[in-house]
Formats: structure tokens, C-alpha cells, sequence
């Protein structure tokens, strides 16, 4: 099978994200006939019309399979540059990338990292959000911080800290409801909850000794700053992880009225490197600082 063309498949996919041929041009850099020409060389070589035509003249109206084809060649040319300048940034010595959830880098890391440039502005630290688990070779970083029941296979893993899970609840809806005093008052109030199966009511409910009306219903996220947005929108009372959510409580947006009784996972945050990794000083560096703020 002849090679793909790179080049065109390149400009098609520009005209796709920018919306036209003309604003193609213009991010590639090039003419518009010559973006033109690179949608007509592809359309022979796929042997199918990629875009429709009205009355002889063309319009940026795309086929089904034209469609499909500029959003896969989209989605693969953003993967590959998104990689491409992971690489780069990993070349530099002073540059160290961080990969992990969109919860740990939002609500635990970021609030932090000024205090790590004020203490090195030697070392430039990028970070990566990725909610799914991958290993921080696939994702392109030096280490990745990662929440739940580790260690994993294929990667060293060192434990992190611990985390407390406790209720946090909106202040109006807490006012709402009339600021129950007894466990088993909120049995039948909204619960939110996290889709970590290490994270349940049931477990806090058996743990503490509480009858919740029903412990598995109401609205499921996917990640723990879904979970504490959801909670500071007043979507319900969330079993949410204290160290995320400590800059909300301070900031008023919620308050932990049962902080009490919580429910705590031991080893619950790892820092995650692949077992063949060059040494790098910056690394090292990063490494012992989050470790210290972890501590702290």
C-alpha cells in the first residue's frame, strides 16, 4: 500500500479544526490554492469526495467519510504534537514534566508550584492532566502523581500521603436542610458520589454506624474535582477527599459541618516513574519538593 500523505492528510485535517480553507491558509501558512490542491491530491488518493459540492462549486459541507477522516486525522496530528513538544520540554535539563489527574494538578498541586519557583527559578516544571492511568513514559512525562490503591505493576512506586475523605456540603444547602446534628439526619439528604470504587458512602455509612436511606443513589463523577464542584453548586452532600478539598472550605464555597467522622485510605497518593529512566538532577529536585509539601 502507497505511503499516506502526510501532508495532505496535515492540511486537511487544519481545514477541519480552522473551518475553512481560507483560515487553513493562514495557520499553515501557505495559500489557499495550495491548501485547495492538497484536499484534491487526497481526494484521489482516497478515491472518494471528502467534501460536497453545490452547483460546481465547492463548500465546506463534509461527506460522512470525509468527516470521519478529518477528525481522526485531527485527533492523531494534535496526539503527535502533543508529543513532540513532551519530548522537547523532557530534552531540557532544566525542564521537568509532571502527568496526573485533572483533581491532584487543579486542586492540590497548582495552588503550589509558585512557592517551588520562588524556591528554584533554575528548574521550569510543565504539568500534563490525563484522568485515565498510564504509565509516565506513554504519557510523556518525567513522573506522574497518582490517587488510589496502588502500588502498580511495571512502574516504581512510592507512596505519597494519605488521604481523609470526609462530607463537605454547600453552605446554603447545608442552611437548607437545617444543619442536622445527628448522623442519621442525613439519611435521606442528596448524596454525591465519587465512581473511585475505593471511595462509597456505604463504606463510611457501615464504618460509622449510619442507616442512609439508600447509600448507592444519586448522581456519579468521575473525578474528585467534578465530585467538590458538584458539592459547591449545592448538587448534594459529597464524600470528598480533605486535601482537595481544603482551599474550598478556607475560600467558604463549602463546609465539612461531619468532618469528624471520615473515612480515611492509607497510601492513597503515589508518585509513579518507570523503572528505566535517565537521572536527571531537576527530577530529583521536584521529586523531594513535592514530597515535602506532601509531608508538610
Amino acid at each position: 500500500m502507497k505511503s499516506l500523505p502526510l501532508n495532505n492528510l496535515h492540511a486537511y485535517s487544519v481545514v477541519f479544526e480552522a473551518g475553512g480553507v481560507r483560515a487553513a491558509a493562514r495557520v499553515l501558512g501557505i495559500t489557499h490554492s495550495s491548501v485547495s490542491r492538497h484536499i484534491r491530491e487526497l481526494e484521489l488518493w482516497m478515491g472518494v469526495p471528502l467534501l460536497e459540492t453545490a452547483e460546481g462549486r465547492r463548500k465546506l459541507v463534509f461527506t460522512p467519510e470525509g468527516e470521519k477522516l478529518a477528525k481522526e486525522a485531527s485527533a492523531h496530528f494534535s496526539g503527535l504534537q502533543a508529543s513532540v513538544q513532551s519530548i522537547k520540554e523532557r530534552a531540557d535539563q532544566r525542564t521537568v514534566v509532571i502527568e496526573t489527574t485533572p483533581s491532584v494538578a487543579i486542586r492540590w498541586l497548582l495552588p503550589r508550584l509558585s512557592e517551588f519557583e520562588e524556591e528554584h527559578p533554575d528548574i521550569d516544571v510543565s504539568v500534563l492532566i490525563d484522568q485515565r492511568q498510564k504509565t509516565p513514559f506513554e504519557a510523556g512525562a518525567d513522573f506522574s502523581i497518582r490517587m488510589g490503591r496502588g502500588p502498580w505493576s511495571e512502574v516504581d512506586c512510592t507512596s505519597l500521603m494519605d488521604e481523609e475523605f470526609i462530607p463537605v456540603v454547600s453552605p446554603d444547602l447545608w442552611k437548607k436542610w437545617g444543619a442536622p446534628k445527628a448522623l442519621n439526619e442525613i439519611r435521606n439528604i442528596r448524596l454525591i458520589h465519587d465512581r473511585d470504587p475505593n471511595i462509597s458512602w456505604h463504606a463510611w455509612s457501615k464504618q460509622h454506624g449510619v442507616s442512609l436511606h439508600d447509600p448507592n443513589k444519586g448522581p456519579r463523577y468521575t473525578s474528585s474535582d467534578l465530585v467538590l464542584r458538584a458539592a459547591e453548586q449545592g448538587l448534594g452532600i459529597a464524600l470528598a477527599p480533605k486535601r482537595m478539598a481544603v482551599e474550598s472550605i478556607k475560600a467558604g464555597h463549602l463546609i465539612a459541618p461531619l468532618s469528624s467522622v471520615s473515612f480515611e485510605i492509607k497510601d492513597y497518593y503515589w508518585i509513579i516513574q518507570s523503572r528505566i529512566r535517565p537521572g536527571r538532577w531537576a527530577v530529583d529536585r521536584v521529586i523531594q519538593w513535592v514530597q515535602g509539601r506532601a509531608a508538610g
